[in-house]
């Protein structure tokens, strides 16, 4: 799990409001946010080969799906490795998976 490390909180925005939420990065893949006052599971960004990661600067991310792109921020300024680490996981699933079906 990526986020037992830094503990990172991130900010999941929808729509108008933003809401603090703590993001998990598991291997299974997952990425899970969590509401970290509450201790309760909000959501998942789904997975699949479309998943996308990108870094507008230091604080701020985008995780783009096929059908919604989500807003996130760290305010510690790690959004460089949390897209770093979605990618090594996405090419662990992904690029393993179709060497292995060859």
């Amino acid at each position: 799990m990526f986020s037992t490390k830094n503990e990172s909180f991130s900010l999941y925005v929808q729509g108008l409001f933003a809401r603090r939420r703590q993001l998990l990065l598991t291997e299974g893949p997952h990425l899970y946010y969590v509401d970290p006052v509450n201790k309760v599971l909000k959501g998942e960004i789904p997975w699949s080969q479309e998943l996308r990661p990108e870094a507008k600067n230091f604080k701020t991310f985008f995780v783009h799906t096929p059908n919604r792109t989500y807003y996130l921020m760290d305010p510690s300024g790690n959004a460089h490795k949390w897209c770093k680490k979605i990618q090594e996981v996405w090419r662990h699933r992904y690029q393993n998976h179709q060497n292995s079906s060859m």
